[in-house]
């Protein structure tokens, strides 16, 4: 999700962006392009994701942090250039009241398979649902958790696995307002099949609403994260993992 022309991007939009930050409105589409760049491979890799909400999205307290846990219909489109791949995939949720419906369609090397499943939501802080993967043949469980633990802190939990526990993964996230204007965000997930199994850890810290830092680690491998919010319409990140670099634009409106 970045590259290399950030500085002066960040030079041509540093005057508007303390005016822009003062308030934090509600968005409902949100759209992001990223590059990647591989060391020792000629070929960078393309992508862009779009999703749409059918009813307005309240910021947790930052310009990237819009709930932990989805209880509004919506539809994604993602799509990815890599050599002569070009993936791409249709999907969305749809509630009614307390229930809701998943659905998705994947498209990639000339094969289309689908994603179907059902939901419950329980009071807007546990959100479970089973559905079955076409391309996997497999029909997984999944659990969502956010636990308040005051009016602008919260703690995170997912957990999915297959009916047959042979893939699994649990991920944790702990958000919190520090110092009365910058927040910190503490990543932990981990996730383990019968073939391979790995860890992932990381902890951003914003610098009120105009940048943020992170460092962590994927597979032992060190990841760096950077943000720059030029408004709150638009905002760069800069990612660093194991000679892998990656610039992104995200717009959200």
């Amino acid at each position: 999700m970045r590259f290399k022309y950030t500085l002066p991007v960040i030079a041509l939009f540093a005057s508007t962006t303390i005016q822009a930050q003062q308030s934090l409105p509600q968005k409902s589409w949100f759209t992001s392009f990223r590059i990647t760049d591989f060391e020792h491979i000629s070929n960078n890799a393309y992508a862009l994701s779009s999703q749409y909400y059918f009813a307005p999205q309240e910021s947790s307290g930052t310009l990237d942090d819009w709930g932990y846990i989805d209880t509004d219909s919506n539809v994604s489109f993602d799509y990815a250039h890599f050599g002569s791949s070009n993936p791409f995939a249709v999907s969305g949720e749809y509630f009614m009241d307390k229930f809701f419906a998943v659905g998705g369609l994947a498209h990639n090397n000339g094969k289309t398979t689908g994603l179907a499943g059902v939901g419950y939501l329980f009071a807007d802080n546990l959100k479970t649902s089973v559905m079955y993967n076409e391309d996997t043949d497999d029909t997984y469980l999944t659990a969502q958790y956010q636990h308040d633990l005051n009016s602008t802190d919260y703690l995170g939990f997912t957990a999915n696995t297959d009916v047959e526990f042979d893939s699994r993964s649990v991920s944790a996230r702990y958000f919190a307002l520090v110092n009365n204007a910058d927040h910190v965000t503490v990543n932990l997930s981990y996730s383990d099949n019968k073939y391979n199994d790995y860890w992932s850890g990381g902890v951003k810290y914003y610098f009120g609403q105009q940048y943020s830092l992170g460092l962590g680690a994927i597979d032992s491998k060190l990841l760096v994260e950077a943000d720059y919010f030029f408004s709150n319409e638009y905002y760069v990140t800069f990612n660093y993992l194991d000679n892998v670099y990656q610039l992104a634009l995200t717009a959200q409106f």
